[in-house]
């Protein structure tokens, strides 16, 4: 997909690119210099040749460090003791107890996204994922849950 933005507007851009849900890559477009050999990223845009510069990436691995049933969690067992354990994937039933993989959070921060920052209330935040995603774009977030036995590290 090709988006336009203005150049005006490039760096907030480029700051928020971390925080993309779905999308593993992003180039920008730029015009070839004359005097330059045609690099291997060139292509036809808008019936020019331009360079595809790659100005961000994100593995499937690291996704997948992140995502529920990679993260520490504190449980308290039936004795009271609150004891850690990593990775966490629900309840063993279909429709119980499921962790938002982290691209999905994250599509609910950005929905949510304001320059300025905020202060998100996640009022079932279950693994954490939205709280995760919401710290990491540099917010204040508050959570709660009604599962006393779940309790993010």
């Amino acid at each position: 997909m090709w988006v336009t933005i203005p150049e005006e507007n490039d760096a907030t851009a480029q700051s928020r690119l971390k925080r993309l849900g779905y999308t593993c890559a992003v180039d920008i477009v730029r015009d070839l210099p004359k005097n330059r050999a045609k690099p291997e990223t060139i292509t036809k845009w808008r019936g020019r040749n331009v360079e595809l510069v790659r100005i961000y990436e994100e593995s499937d691995d690291r996704l997948r460090e992140s995502a529920p049933d990679h993260r520490t969690f504190l449980l308290e067992g039936a004795d009271g003791v609150i004891r850690p354990v990593v990775g966490y994937r629900g309840s063993p039933g279909p429709l119980e107890h499921r962790a938002l993989p982290v691209v999905d959070a994250r599509f609910l921060v950005n929905l949510v996204w304001q320059p300025r920052g905020g202060i998100p209330l996640d009022p079932f935040a279950g693994a954490g994922g939205i709280v995760i995603e919401a710290k990491l774009a540099g917010w204040t977030t508050f959570s709660l849950d009604n599962d006393p036995s779940l309790r993010s590290d």
